[in-house]
């Protein structure tokens, strides 16, 4: 017990000097996520060991912490422009990128050394966008409702969403017709949720009234419903065998289809517990697991990694952006920005490897 408390004290001494740091930065050029998950890499087991991500207390607060982060994205994304035309233009430039990232890889990467049984997981970690923790860091800059925050949202929840799904089903041990089967599952225990929650909504007039009149009470019977929500398709996603990330998604949709204008208060109340406590831990246990010298030990070795990143991810969504009729006349500088914010993919290039 003596030594989850004593990560758990570390965790947190990093979440609290982090945005200090980060203010000294003029115009906080670096966002605060950058210390938090460079501090937990310090301090974690590779390095001052004053964190252990190994502990299970320390992994369901960090997997909560990526809860609250992925339902929050899922509930800024407006799923129109997901089912729309730049939707289909997003998901088509990263089947681009996977096929592009599997060329590269038998091209560059295979003469390295890699075997073919790399070749798959190297061409998906190309493909990832870390929309979860890019979510946070377009919120601090003001990026929401702009442009380029918009087709960031588009184009980083699908290079969230559709490498999780590829990882699933080319990197699974599973049959594809079982995995098949399993996702199939887990969309109709996500509609079932929320016809659920709509009939309750619409129907149980009763409830509906004791959530709102008790939304700011003591128990907090809104947020709590929330949290049920959230959680119990993080456990969906567990006994399906498939990425968290998928279940916290989808509870962030669920929720924006039950509050489709949104609701002020509710989004204040996530944000405080999300990022008072839960969001921050998870970037520190994240960067826990990380080994900052082995990942220079070889310099040529993840320059050349990051500049496949850049051509495979980062040229194929600026060539969409400009192939797409509704985002032709953004400017070169905002396609820029777009692109290379969709090139961050360090999360999921964790959980492939």
């Amino acid at each position: 017990m003596a030594e989850i408390y004593y990560s758990l004290v570390t965790i947190l001494l990093v979440t609290v000097v982090s945005p200090f740091v980060a203010s000294l930065i003029p115009g906080r050029a670096v966002p605060e996520v950058v210390f938090l998950v460079f501090g937990g890499a310090i301090c974690g087991k590779f390095g001052l060991a004053g964190i252990n991500p190994d502990l299970e207390p320390v992994k369901l607060l960090a997997d909560l912490g990526m809860g609250f982060l992925f339902l929050k994205a899922g509930y800024e994304i407006d799923t129109r422009d997901l089912l729309g035309r730049t939707g289909a233009y997003a998901a088509g430039s990263w089947l681009v990128s996977l096929g592009l990232g599997f060329a590269v890889v038998a091209l560059v990467f295979s003469r390295l050394g890699f075997g073919q049984s790399s070749w798959v997981a190297l061409a998906i970690c190309m493909t990832t966008t870390a929309y979860g923790t890019l979510a946070p860091i377009m919120h601090d800059r003001r990026l929401q409702g702009t442009r380029v925050g918009k087709a960031v949202d588009v184009y980083g929840s699908l290079g969230e969403i559709l490498p999780v799904l590829a990882m699933a089903f080319l990197l699974s041990s599973r049959s594809l017709a079982r995995t098949g089967a399993l996702l199939l599952a887990f969309v109709l225990v996500c509609l079932a949720v929320y016809l659920l929650s709509s009939k309750v909504r619409d129907g149980g007039r009763r409830f509906r009234r004791f959530l709102v009149e008790n939304a700011g009470s003591s128990s907090q019977p809104l947020m709590r419903l929330v949290i049920l929500l959230l959680v119990f398709l993080l456990f969906a996603t567990t006994m399906f065998e498939f990425d968290a990330a998928l279940g916290a998604f989808a509870a962030g949709f669920i929720l924006r289809a039950l509050f489709p204008n949104g609701s002020e208060p509710l989004e204040q109340k996530i944000d405080v517990i999300s990022n008072s406590f839960f969001q921050p831990v998870f970037f520190v246990v994240s960067g826990a697991s990380l080994d900052l010298a082995a990942a220079t030990r070889d310099l040529p070795l993840l320059l050349g990694f990051i500049l496949a990143l850049v051509v495979v991810r980062g040229f194929v969504v600026a060539a969409s952006l400009k192939a797409d009729p509704s985002t032709r006349d953004m400017d070169w500088h905002e396609v820029f920005s777009t692109s290379a914010y969709c090139t961050m993919a360090l999360p999921l290039i964790v959980a492939i490897t």
